[in-house]
């Protein structure tokens, strides 16, 4: 029963039921309602759990009196308790919550629980504050018996863009670190004359925090600002880095890296081709004075390159690429190499392509023989290799003009490449793709490394198998296979995903070779899963083995229950080998929320198996 005033701003409604947003309902003895705005619940159940008839929900909270402000969308309890299927948990004077309609208000959000073997157990416990309408700040004390951390997300939008940091600062027991610290700065946007920033900087104090907060151990932390503008003819973009190593061992690196490039395809065609001129410029600064372990170096460099590809009779496709350069390198703190060198570059290459297609009522054949030949003529100079340490033969640059990624190194004289590529497809979602190829050349070239594939007069054989089927199941791989036909490198990946279950397993194979840092084989198995026990259950794994080491790498396991008015998500990680200076670790989070508030998110519509 109910008295409203005729604009049924002013009433009493007795033995109410109220639904906020589809989302909380409030169930009480009586309901007084002040100017439109403020509604007085006595006597009040609220949840936003949907149970069966005459059963009780999974959580609700029971008060002597709930305020519900309208205008500023919160829900204000007093003599709350908490219960869980009518059990109480826990009870407080106060509490203030908004309702499910908010979307940015002051307060605590969802906590969590962290149990990890150097930290002990803590809680997370994140509190938003908003700013106006376009700034925001999350501070979120971390506490455990090892540590006292103060996590701190700040977030800005601009018209014209948007910046992010994120940062954390700890006093821990974990060693005489002192005060401790992390920070990552990023943020993109729009310049005139459509150019775009973009930038990522990132500061950590000591070599472990990455790994002791949050289990992802590197040695190098990396910072840039670029500036990038891409127009229909014309590309454009500079970029600055800047590189910090944790470990002495690495300080002979570079430590601040630029690099520029311009590059415009002109609209008129040369004889049918299109001509495109680049140019380029790169420079890299160490801190060590030494010589040369403080080398510095930079470069200078322009390409007018002219191509074409035309389809000839029966099919045959054929064309061509030709390249001149011009490169002027600089090297300083070095006595090896001269202060300023300067190549010239003339490269000459055709290839040629013959696809044939065969077809019945559900199969489709595609076979592509590819032959390439090619010339190149550069200044013999000795020049540092810098930035083309690591090469491999892969799909991508089985055809190039160059294998090399930067042109401190080249290819020189004569060299040729065959490859055959089959596909086939059939109507009913299979499909089945092979594809190989060799590189040779008239002479073996030292500049690559031993386990690239390119070294030798004849390269490795590159194979290339993707397959797909139509229930689910895909996997490609490619490996490298010398004369002797041993790999050098592989790798495998493979994939399922049907109804509720998928899954990824990978293997990867890769032989040692100092020229790319890596004095032992690499050998291993990394798995991963999902499988939906129920419309409300999920488990999910991890776990990746060295086959090497014959033992565990890395193992994790969680388990999600996503009911209609709450979430449970409970994981555990193990990462079993030290990583530079960070110890093994085992990780332990917990993450309850209820649904039905903006903190905790929206509770779904759900059909139940009640009967009747």
């Amino acid at each position: 029963s109910a008295n409203m005033t005729r604009d049924l701003q002013n009433g009493l409604v007795k033995s109410a039921k109220f639904l906020i947003n589809q989302q909380m309902e409030l169930e009480a003895t009586s309901v007084e309602r002040e100017d439109g705005r403020m509604s007085t619940f006595s006597d009040v159940v609220a949840t936003s759990c949907i149970p069966c008839k005459g059963t009780i929900p999974i959580w609700h909270i029971r008060a002597k009196q709930v305020r519900h402000d309208k205008d500023e969308k919160q829900i204000y309890f007093k003599h709350a308790q908490f219960r869980i299927l009518d059990f109480p948990v826990f009870y407080t004077p106060y509490l203030r919550m908004p309702d499910p309609s908010v979307k940015r208000y002051r307060g605590f959000l969802v906590p969590s629980y962290r149990i990890t073997s150097q930290l002990g157990t803590g809680i997370l416990i994140p509190y938003f504050i908003p700013i106006g309408e376009s700034r925001d700040i999350t501070l979120t004390p971390y506490i455990s018996p090892n540590t006292s951390t103060l996590r701190v997300r700040y977030r800005q939008a601009f018209k014209a863009g948007n910046i992010t940091f994120e940062g954390a600062v700890s006093q821990d027991k974990l060693g005489d670190y002192g005060l401790r610290s992390h920070g990552v700065l990023t943020g993109t946007f729009a310049l005139p004359e459509k150019y775009k920033l973009s930038f990522w900087a990132e500061r950590v104090s000591d070599s472990s925090y990455h790994g002791d907060y949050f289990d992802a151990p590197t040695s190098i932390v990396t910072s840039n600002i670029s500036i990038d503008k891409t127009e229909d003819k014309t590309h454009r973009e500079a970029i600055l880095y800047n590189y910090h190593s944790l470990y002495d061992s690495n300080s002979v690196t570079p430590t601040v890296l630029s690099y520029n490039r311009i590059e415009h395809k002109f609209n008129k065609k040369l004889l049918g081709g299109t001509v495109r001129a680049i140019g380029e410029a790169q420079g890299s600064y160490r801190k060590s004075n030494d010589d040369v372990a403080g080398r510095d170096t930079g470069r200078l460099n322009s390409a007018l390159l002219w191509s074409d590809q035309r389809t000839g009779p029966m099919g045959l496709r054929w064309g061509y690429d030709t390249q001149l350069r011009y490169d002027i390198f600089f090297t300083g703190q070095d006595s090896n190499y001269d202060e300023v060198t300067s190549a010239a570059t003339a490269d000459a290459m055709i290839h040629l392509r013959w696809p044939w297609m065969t077809k019945t009522a559900n199969t489709q054949h595609i076979i592509e023989p590819i032959l390439q030949l090619g010339y190149s003529v550069r200044d013999d100079k000795d020049i540092p290799n810098e930035e083309s340490l690591r090469v491999e033969l892969d799909q991508g640059n089985l055809f190039s003009l160059s294998r090399f990624p930067a042109p401190d190194r080249y290819e020189n004289g004569a060299r040729g490449a065959v490859g055959l590529r089959w596909e086939m497809r059939h109507t009913k979602g299979y499909a089945l793709g092979v594809s190989a190829g060799r590189v040779f050349r008239d002479a073996e070239n030292t500049d690559f490394s031993v386990s690239s594939g390119l070294r030798e007069e004849q390269s490795d054989l590159l194979l290339a198998v993707a397959a797909k089927t139509p229930f689910g199941f895909s996997m490609m791989g490619r490996g490298l296979f010398g004369v002797d036909g041993k790999t050098t490198k592989a790798e495998i990946l493979t994939a399922y995903s049907k109804n509720r279950f998928e899954f990824n397993l990978g293997y990867s194979h890769l032989n040692a070779d100092s020229d790319e840092s890596r004095n032992e084989d690499i050998q291993e198995y990394t798995f991963d899963s999902k499988l939906k026990l129920h419309q409300d259950w999920k488990v999910q794994n991890s776990f990746r083995y060295d086959l090497i080491a014959n033992k565990v790498a890395t193992a994790g396991l969680g388990l999600e229950y996503d009911a209609q008015c709450f979430n449970i998500d409970v994981s555990a990680t193990r990462r079993f080998t030290e990583s530079g200076t960070s110890p093994p670790q085992t990780t332990f989070q917990l993450t309850v929320a209820l649904k039905g508030f903006s903190t905790g998110g929206a509770s779904r519509p759900r059909n139940t198996s009640c009967r009747n």
